[in-house]
């Protein structure tokens, strides 16, 4: 897996990535790349697991090759902190987006430095953006503006809508990997909300149970009515949808902030990878 982090929790400093193998229940650390900002966000290639991108504080992105030992492919666009950044997960070419402090989500490909498309209306920091893996070309994006997103690149630059996710800023946002109309977002309000992109007068659910805001919400690649979320409570819940009060799990291992989550794609072991403010990762089996 890949992690990224930053000196002085975000506000300056240098920046890390780090290359981390789970083997026997015990995790080694495979490579350390330094960056001279602080690193936000890290996401794999499709294609390639030897290549990957980080987004950086200084308004950058770089693509790196972990097998090779030269500098990383920087690209350059953005005019304040790149906080999030997504490979295409269709594998509809060498594709990716970045999210920015500046307001702005960019679309870029892997083989030209300048961006290919600029989707500027959010009125604050973007935080968070998500490839749908159902519909070609289709992504959300999470903003301070409480607002989500829905976008297609293959539809100009304005956004397919705009809904008011929250009357907070909105941190995080996820597709359901099974269903191509609900989409997830979590924010500084503490409260999880599912939208169907059909009808969204409403949410969908609504799930409370963290006390803080939720940083991260990712659904299960695995079930369609699993969602995984952490929170700068200290804690990672577990999900369980589908009834009228949804089964929670909770995860209570860190004394900070936790800042980071993913889920394990592949192999029959249900992997949740979280990291926190308190500088340690852990990983979970989850039944």
């Amino acid at each position: 897996m890949a992690c990224t982090a930053a000196e002085n929790y975000g506000l300056y400093g240098k920046g890390y990535l780090f290359i981390l193998r789970l083997q026997h229940e015990v995790i080694n650390t495979v490579l350390i790349k330094h960056w001279p900002d602080c690193l936000f966000d890290v996401c794999y290639s499709e294609d390639n697991p030897d290549l990957l991108l980080t987004a950086a504080g200084d308004g950058n992105l770089q693509l790196w090759d972990i097998s090779q030992l030269q500098n990383p492919i920087i690209f350059n666009g953005h005019s304040r902190e790149v906080y999030c950044v997504q490979w295409n997960q269709t594998r509809s070419g060498n594709i990716f987006l970045s999210g920015s402090w500046d307001h702005t989500v960019k679309l870029w490909d892997v083989h030209r430095n300048a961006a290919l498309q600029t989707f500027a209306v959010h009125e604050h920091y973007i935080y968070d953006i998500s490839w749908s893996p159902k519909i070609p070309g289709c992504f959300a994006s999470a903003s301070g503006d409480g607002q989500l997103g829905i976008w297609n690149i293959n539809q100009g630059n304005l956004p397919l809508m705009l809904i008011r996710a929250s009357a907070a800023e909105v941190l995080s946002c996820d597709w359901n990997k099974y269903d191509e109309f609900t989409v997830v977002t979590g924010g500084t309000d503490s409260i999880i909300r599912g939208w169907d992109t059909r009808n969204v007068s409403s949410p969908k659910f609504e799930l409370f149970g963290h006390t803080a805001a939720v940083r991260r919400v990712r659904f299960s690649p695995h079930f369609d009515n699993v969602l995984f979320s952490c929170s700068y409570d200290f804690t990672t819940k577990k999900w369980t949808l589908g009834s009228e009060k949804p089964d929670s799990n909770t995860i209570s291992q860190h004394s900070e902030f936790v800042y980071g989550l993913d889920v394990s794609v592949e192999g029959a072991d249900r992997l949740v990878a979280e990291c926190s403010w308190d500088r340690s990762l852990n990983i979970h089996l989850v039944p």
